[in-house]
Order: structure tokens, then C-alpha cells, then sequence
């Protein structure tokens, strides 16, 4: 079982998707402005599109409060978010949790906000591993 509280999760997918409303402008104008200039190479794209996003995060109240609340998780919270993440994404079948446990803790640093602020589709990913894993009102089917 994972060690977060299902309600933890499901107040970080509410306030995610707060934040995913605002990220889509920013990366929208910032495509916009690149394909007009068709210049510059796709890794610069990238960074700007990042730059962007952390420069908009910096005055977005739901990136602020979803920084503040991940930072504030223990760190096997964090560890269980990111797994359930990589889950809800594919990356980790329901019956590879272990796995998906241990290869987040080996890479659990002190930029897991903003590693899973940075992933497209972050709520849906983490509602996806929980349907997975069948977790409801704090317990597993397995429970």
C-alpha cells in the first residue's frame, strides 16, 4: 500500500488542475511565438516553454500552494506520489508497485514538486493510479 492518504492525493489533483487551467496559455503563446520565428531549435523551444511556466508559476496561487504542499510531505509521501504518477501513466503496471516504489525512492530528491509539476497530464495521471490500484477511502482492494 502506498503511504498517502488517498484525500491528500485527491487535494493535490484539485488543486493541479487549477494550475493546468493556466499552463496552457503560456505554453500556447510560447509555440506561437516560436513558429513564427522558426529559428531556433526544439531544446530551446523547450526551455522557454519551461522558463515560461516556472516565470507564470511564480504568480500562480495554485502552483505556489501545490509547491508548499508537496515540499511539506514526508518524503515516503512523496515517494508513493510519484510512484502513483507513474502508474496512472503507464510506466508501472498495478502489479509492479513495488517497482514503481523503489525506483522512486532511488531518484526522490528535493525537487519532487517541481519534477511533478513539471509532467503533462499530472491530475489525471495520479486519479488514473489510483483507479488502478483500486484505492478508495484509504484503502486498497487488496485491504
Amino acid at each position: 500500500m502506498l503511504a498517502i492518504n488517498p484525500e491528500t492525493v485527491r487535494y493535490i489533483i484539485s488543486i493541479a488542475r487549477e494550475f493546468e487551467e493556466s499552463a496552457p496559455a503560456i505554453v500556447t503563446e510560447e509555440v506561437g511565438k516560436e513558429l513564427e520565428a522558426q529559428e531556433r531549435d526544439f531544446d530551446e523551444l523547450s526551455e522557454d516553454i519551461e522558463d515560461g511556466l516556472q516565470e507564470e508559476g511564480a504568480a500562480d496561487p495554485a502552483f505556489l500552494e501545490l509547491m508548499g504542499f508537496i515540499g511539506a510531505l514526508s518524503e515516503e509521501e512523496q515517494v508513493a506520489l510519484v510512484a502513483l504518477s507513474w502508474i496512472g501513466r503507464g510506466t508501472y503496471s498495478a502489479d509492479e508497485v513495488d517497482d514503481a516504489l523503489d525506483e522512486a525512492r532511488d531518484a526522490a530528491n528535493d525537487r519532487t514538486g517541481e519534477y511533478l509539476l513539471g509532467m503533462p497530464m499530472l491530475p489525471d495521471y495520479l486519479e488514473e493510479g489510483m483507479n488502478i490500484l483500486g484505492i478508495e477511502d484509504g484503502l486498497t482492494e487488496d485491504d
